[in-house]
């Protein structure tokens, strides 16, 4: 592992906006399964079988 003196400045500002983010997301419920996979239908419906 890099010590931290090592990684820039930027790098280490990006990651204190994305943990909280994250931290966020990963609280929020997630949508069941089944709900997903209509939503996928609606956006991607089957393909009608050509005659």
């Amino acid at each position: 592992m890099l010590k931290p003196e090592w990684i820039p400045l930027a790098y280490q500002d990006n990651a204190a906006q994305q943990q909280p983010i994250a931290a966020a997301a990963s609280t929020k419920p997630k949508p069941s399964r089944v709900k997903t996979l209509q939503i996928n239908k609606k956006k991607y419906p089957a393909p009608r079988p050509s005659k």
